[in-house]
């Protein structure tokens, strides 16, 4: 896997194999050659080392942790959603390191500072001696808070019906975490199972921001802005004025 995670070339076959079958836990590590995380025009971001094509793979990342979303109670994301919570406070429990993760990520107490990636990945995998989490990674609504700005909703949307779309995880990724929202974005984030892609959908030069959609791109614009909304990001051509008829016509262009 090494050898695969230094050239972003994965056995593809094997891994959409592994996904098929349903498995949360997909056997292969990361890819960060082509990124690194930078401060931008919205504060820090995730940038392009090398000039990208279209179509090619921008990162890999496994979760940090996920919650699988079950259709047996009424409200079944708000469910995997606390979950998640409740996984993520039991790991910096068990491994206080994994606090410092925490501490780099948007709403953490180290989110003006700019970390390399290595050590994002050396916070999450090696354990000062005698280190011990601080008291506020351990208290509920400080995760709660910090999981509803970084936390990743895994779902099978659907390119050509929004309605079809169904969420099927909720998680925590933490080098995809820094990527920024674009109502034109120039990436979009594909998932099997605890694994999450970036792809270029247009080529990115290199020392661009690589942007994603934090929205369903199907999604009515009012819909999308609901959801930004607990990001504080206005959507761009959204406008209470406008109707929903031009919206969608801007959203074709764009997508």
């Amino acid at each position: 896997l090494h050898s695969q995670e230094e050239a972003g070339a994965f056995d593809w076959e094997h891994l959409q194999q592994e996904h098929r079958q349903g498995c949360l836990d997909i056997a292969c590590t990361t890819y960060d050659a082509a990124v690194a995380i930078r401060s931008g025009a919205f504060g820090r971001g995730v940038f392009a080392t090398r000039h990208l094509e279209a179509g090619s793979l921008v990162l890999m990342a496994k979760a940090f942790a996920m919650a699988a979303v079950t259709n047996d109670c009424a409200k079944p994301q708000a469910k995997a959603f606390e979950a998640l919570v409740h996984i993520v406070m039991q790991s910096v429990r068990q491994h206080p390191h994994h606090a410092c993760c925490l501490h780099l990520l948007c709403g953490g107490d180290r989110d003006y500072s700019i970390p390399s990636i290595s050590e994002l990945q050396q916070a999450e995998c090696s354990c000062p001696p005698g280190a011990e989490p601080p008291v506020h990674c351990t208290d509920e609504g400080w995760v709660r808070q910090l999981l509803h700005r970084n936390a990743f909703r895994r779902d099978n949307t659907s390119l050509f019906d929004a309605s079809l779309c169904t969420v099927e995880a909720i998680g925590l990724w933490l080098l995809p975490s820094f990527i920024n929202h674009c109502d034109a974005p120039n990436a979009i984030q594909i998932f099997w199972g605890d694994v999450l892609c970036v792809r270029a959908i247009h080529p990115i030069p290199s020392g661009a921001e690589i942007l994603i959609s934090y929205t369903d791109p199907l999604a009515s614009w009012s819909i999308r802005q609901d959801q930004l909304d607990k990001y504080g990001i206005r959507t761009a051509f959204f406008d209470d004025d406008v109707s929903e008829d031009v919206l969608v016509a801007v959203q074709r262009a764009i997508c």
